[in-house]
């Protein structure tokens, strides 16, 4: 008489197991069809920008504003897409970011020659509770035109940000005067930024002017 050793447990609990996930595989894959292989639709978030409409494009990453004492000095290149004389109005708003309320608002009007590009030049009013260069960042420019033009720049976007360094000795004798050097210059370009003023100085305060 001829005995058959017992099939191990763990033998049985891992064949179960096995079976049971391709049960699952099959049912997943059966359940997915076609539609699985089809690419995610894009969500849309807000309203897109256009930077153009049947007569001019603004250029919307060359926006650019120079903080001045209480405004904003900004620079928008415009271009006339056409072979004729191209006349408008661009109107600016600025608003804090999420919010609809303007809290300053002009229009800016242009002539273009056929096919000329012009830099155009406004100033508006400044917000009060922007001290330092993270304020910038709480609000928007808003540009809009005719037909659909429509652009939404971020004011942090738009300022360029600086560098400052201070060039001379590192340790001063007592008694011996010294001279430092300024330079402001640009984070990205490295070019140098004159007649920046700068506030600092050895421990007094003092008002420095780039060179």
């Amino acid at each position: 008489m001829r005995l058959k050793p017992a099939p191990s447990p763990i033998f049985k609990h891992s064949l179960r197991t096995l079976s049971v996930y391709a049960l699952s595989l099959h049912v997943f894959a059966s359940g997915c069809g076609d539609d699985a292989r089809k690419p995610a639709e894009p969500v849309g978030i807000g309203k897109p920008d256009n930077a153009a409409n049947q007569n001019i494009r603004v250029d919307e990453g060359g926006i650019v504003g120079v903080p001045r004492p209480g405004v904003l000095a900004l620079l928008i290149p415009t271009s006339n897409l056409t072979s004729q004389t191209a006349k408008g109005t661009l109107r600016l708003v600025l608003a804090a970011v999420g919010g609809s309320t303007a809290l300053a608002q002009l229009d800016v009007p242009y002539e273009l020659g056929p096919n000329q590009t012009q830099s155009l030049a406004a100033e508006v009013t400044l917000p009060s509770d922007i001290l330092e260069p993270a304020d910038w960042v709480k609000y928007n420019l808003k540009v809009t035109g005719a037909g659909d033009l429509h652009i939404t720049r971020s004011l942090f976007a738009m300022v360029p940000g600086q560098d400052v360094r201070l060039e001379g000795p590192a340790t001063v004798t007592r008694n011996r005067k010294v001279a430092y050097r300024v330079r402001v210059q640009d984070p990205v370009a490295y070019r140098a930024r004159a007649g920046v003023p700068v506030v600092g100085g050895a421990g007094h305060g003092q008002h420095l002017t780039s060179a």
